[in-house]
């Protein structure tokens, strides 16, 4: 398995309740607890030699290795390198969201 990961500090504070991971249904019921939460956002940078979406979990499972309470995971770039006319390397950026205790 070759995959690297690499995390650029993009983070920032943030209150859009779909980083938690919550539905707009259950927003009003929450809203009151949820506006106490520091959700903190990183950008990582990882690749998969089998797909985009193991790339996904590379990120995960490395970021989960520090980082608690993760919450949810945003795709903002999917690329391949590219040998042979075949895909090597499935390689994505990514934002992964957590709440901050």
């Amino acid at each position: 398995m070759s995959h690297f990961t690499d995390i650029v500090d993009v983070s920032f504070i943030i209150e859009p309740f779909e980083y938690l991971g919550y539905s707009e249904s259950s927003i009003s019921i929450i809203k009151g607890d949820i506006m106490s939460k520091v959700v903190k956002v990183i950008e990582v940078l990882t690749q998969s030699n089998k797909s985009w979406e193991d790339a996904a979990n590379n990120a995960i499972k490395e970021v989960s290795k520090s980082v608690k309470n993760i919450k949810s995971i945003n795709i903002v770039n999917t690329s391949a390198k590219v040998e042979k006319n075949k895909i090597v390397k499935y390689r994505i950026t990514a934002q992964i969201s957590f709440v901050v205790n």
